[in-house]
């Protein structure tokens, strides 16, 4: 739904991260929406003013969308409000599937629309950041792409940092991206405030969730990839790094190996 321009010049485009927020659950309400939202239903989400996000000068948000206990199989599709709805699925679920997928929307009068198509599901957003839009007065990083490079690797054996680290349930590791695999270092003279990796949860035992959050802040009510027993699932995830370039991942429930793809970062 978006491009990145390696020619732009002024305010518009430069990215904000923020600490995973969750502004959506409508299993409990958060966010004005109490569900299951119905088939052919769209739900107005306020993505401005809330979760870290400003009011004002807001081009587009990033945000994790999330589909839990759907009734049949269906898609989700997300869009600027005000706006018609186009042609395009977001997500698409399987019944009785909980599955997310990073999603990148522009900003209408502070509002995205969720379209739900084909069954009733429970919603969920978590916002990880923002992009500026021309009038906006603060600042923000470039993008800096590379090819994927494999950071971290928790199967036993794998020949790569942090083997053997299997997460258990309820445990966290952190791991060091900055100056990893090509990111720069935070004594760069333009260190990262956020990375882009592909992270891959596989060697699952059991139904759980991962949530990634920058490693100096306390962990935040937020998912990131969600699983069932035996399934291997990626995610691709955008995340702010602490002052020392660190970026912590949790699991919920059973156990499971991490694999972490960095593609990219802001600075």
């Amino acid at each position: 739904m978006a491009y990145v321009s390696n020619t732009a010049t002024g305010s518009a485009g430069l990215f904000n991260p923020v600490t995973g927020h969750r502004i959506l659950d409508t299993r409990n309400g958060t966010g004005g929406v109490t569900g299951p939202v119905t088939s052919g239903h769209t739900v107005a989400v306020q993505v401005t003013g809330v979760g870290g996000i400003p009011s004002a000068g807001v081009g587009a948000v990033v945000f994790n969308l999330t589909v839990t206990q759907p009734s049949a199989a269906g898609y989700v599709t997300a869009y600027p409000d005000g706006v018609s709805r186009p042609l395009a699925s977001n997500l698409n679920f399987a019944a009785g599937e909980t599955i997310a997928n990073r999603v990148v929307v522009p900003v209408v009068d502070g509002k995205v629309d969720l379209y739900l198509a084909n069954a009733s599901a429970q919603l969920i957003v978590d916002v990880s950041g923002y992009f500026t839009n021309s009038t906006s007065a603060g600042s923000g990083s470039d993008f800096n792409a590379e090819a994927p490079v494999r950071i971290a690797d928790t199967r036993t054996g794998s020949g790569l940092p942090y083997s053997g680290h299997t997460l258990t349930a309820g445990s966290t590791l952190t791991i060091q991206v900055a100056g990893a695999g090509g990111v720069l270092s935070m004594t760069s003279s333009a260190p990262p405030t956020a990375v882009v990796i592909n992270v891959t949860v596989t060697n699952t035992t059991a139904a759980s969730y991962l949530s990634v959050w920058p490693s100096n802040v306390t962990r935040p009510l937020i998912s990131d990839i969600s699983w069932v027993a035996g399934q291997t699932q990626p995610e691709l995830v955008v995340v702010p790094v602490s002052p020392s370039g660190q970026v912590s991942f949790y699991n919920h429930a059973g156990s499971a190996n991490l694999v972490v793809d960095v593609e990219g970062w802001y600075s």
